[in-house]
């Protein structure tokens, strides 16, 4: 069978643990107590519980994989109580396991741990590392640490779990499938600076792709089929991935709306995705022209007008009155005009198009900056890649601690199969992956048949 039913066996014992847990509170008197202290001492009751019954399961695995081992004859058993310790969600469990030389090889070998895909020097279990990893993209490693195990865990066993999910480039992430007939996109695209471990700040950009914005309250809007794509590589690779996905999920005719502060990365798109209007963003384009009119209601109206004409040459003639009227100002409003002058054809499409808002700044808040840059730190370019990426795929909807399970314990067993291998003096098969030696496939064992299907 491929579940285990044990509600039957839960109630009996619910009962008992609430039994017990009851005569301690009225032993320390009602009074005396509050709803987070109950809290708590259920929760360590449960840990314990959680570990006594992990160290149970594995040993009693482990004796299953004795009994149907023994009859091949294959394995002798070198060692009948090798301990082995790993840090879980209930805290860190030890257990007993047989270690065995194999005959045929003369190699020696944990087939518990080979079977479970526990690699040899692992010291945190797959579904804690996981969840580890997921709560680093919240919050700090020491905090993740602490929310994710009630073991005594540093905040650089994070970041090693954390470096085990290797490089992410985006196209494996489980973003939702969609498909649709929208007729127009938009995408707000905008960047993060990461303070990097080596003394150097790498660009990490952002692309928001969207179908609309629906009002929901009056001060909030929800966005529409919203997919995001978050990386550190060059802009052509990157507008590359974000073309790939445009063109798998609308019409090639469907009509783009690229919004960004004039950015060379972000015009690099125009190159790559057809059907494309860039809108300069309207946060960025209303602050080059505050400051060339310093606040003048009069010279901002007269400036709108003239990008809603295109008239460019009346535009120039407006800074030049504003340089010799505020001449303690001429720099800042040189810069603003070179601004203009650079994305003008970007700002006349931004002034015609007044319906496309944009909130490029607050994504950017919200995804990247609210982990990555937030406070003063330093990352290292791995780590910071993988928290962008699962923060991205996280504001999409997609499901990011499944996903970090699924990578961790395929690494886990192909890192067991890879190092028996090797003790085995056994071959590379079919590129990368490994041929389990006869007898220790997962499903090869009727207990792991019965358990896993």
């Amino acid at each position: 069978m491929n579940i285990i039913e044990l509600e039957p066996y839960l109630s009996p014992i619910e009962d008992e643990i609430s039994e017990i847990l009851l005569k301690d509170i009225i032993k320390k008197e009602i009074l005396h107590t509050s709803m987070s202290k109950i809290m708590n001492s259920i929760n360590r009751i449960l840990s314990r519980i959680g570990a006594t019954v992990a160290k149970k399961v594995l040993e009693g695995l482990d004796e299953r994989i004795y009994e149907q081992e023994k009859e091949t004859k294959r394995y002798r058993i070198k060692a009948k109580n090798k301990a082995r310790n790993l840090v879980t969600s209930f805290g860190e469990i030890s257990f007993n396991r047989r270690y065995y030389e194999d005959k045929q090889t003369r190699t020696y070998v944990a087939l518990l741990d080979q079977i479970l895909g526990i690699p040899a020097y692992a010291r945190v279990e797959t579904s804690c590392a996981a969840a580890m990893i997921t709560n680093a993209t919240k919050e700090s490693y020491e905090q993740a640490a602490a929310h994710s195990t009630i073991a005594a865990v540093s905040g650089q066993t994070v970041s090693n779990c954390l470096k085990k999910m290797g490089h992410i480039t985006g196209e494996e992430l489980p973003y939702p499938k969609r498909e649709s007939s929208a007729k127009t996109i938009y995408i707000e695209a905008d960047e993060d600076h990461i303070s990097i471990a080596n003394g150097q700040n790498r660009e990490m950009k952002l692309a928001y792709v969207y179908e609309d914005k629906v009002e929901v309250s009056r001060n909030r809007r929800k966005t529409v089929g919203l997919r995001t794509f978050v990386g550190y590589e060059k802009a052509g690779r990157f507008w590359s991935r974000v073309a790939q996905y445009i063109y798998r999920t609308y019409d090639s005719d469907v009509k783009i709306y690229l919004i960004g502060d004039g950015g060379n990365w972000i015009k690099a798109g125009l190159d790559i995705l057809d059907n494309c209007t860039y809108i300069l963003d309207r946060f960025h384009l209303e602050r080059y022209i505050r400051q060339i009119g310093k606040e003048n209601i009069k010279v901002i109206k007269r400036i709108h007008h003239e990008l809603r004409e295109d008239d460019y040459e009346t535009f120039k003639k407006e800074v030049e009155i504003q340089i010799r009227m505020h001449a303690e100002r001429k720099e800042v409003i040189e810069k603003s005009y070179v601004y203009m002058k650079r994305n003008w054809e970007y700002a006349v499409n931004s002034m015609r198009h007044p319906e496309i808002k944009s909130s490029t700044e607050g994504h950017v808040s919200s995804i990247l900056a609210a982990r990555l840059t937030s406070r003063p730190m330093a990352w290292s370019e791995e780590c910071s890649n993988t928290i962008g990426q699962l923060r991205g795929c996280a504001a999409s909807g997609g499901n990011v601690r499944n996903y970090i399970e699924e990578i961790l314990e395929k690494k886990s067993h192909a890192h067991t199969q890879a190092i028996q291998l090797r003790k085995n003096g056994m071959e590379r098969k079919r590129g990368n992956e490994y041929m389990l030696p006869a007898g220790i496939g997962k499903c090869q064992i009727p207990v792991f048949k019965e358990l896993f299907g």
